[in-house]
């Protein structure tokens, strides 16, 4: 018997492009695919100590403008907040 392989939806992903590129130039994964159930931790090296975990979402925190709560964080929600922070300065 064949295994299907089937995607995650992008519906999310495909409205927030421009801020999902952004985390994935953040995070040295650029063109990576990305689906509305991607994670932070997805594009980490699962083998890195804690300590270097939270560096590396400090650094994402830092570099997006908006906080980066863990790694299990999805990437379409980090891209929302960095949609919603633009829209507050535009107004």
């Amino acid at each position: 018997m064949k295994e299907k392989f089937e995607l995650a939806n992008q519906d999310r992903m495909k409205d927030l492009q421009v801020e999902v590129d952004k985390i994935l130039e953040a995070l040295k994964c650029d063109g990576a695919l990305v689906t509305d159930e991607s994670e932070v931790g997805d594009f980490i090296d699962i083998f890195a100590e804690t300590e270097e975990i939270e560096a590396n979402l400090k650094y994402l925190s830092n570099y997006l403008g908006v906080f980066v709560e863990d790694d299990m964080e999805l990437i379409v929600d980090i891209a929302q907040k960095i949609k919603d922070k633009k829209c507050l300065v535009k107004k």
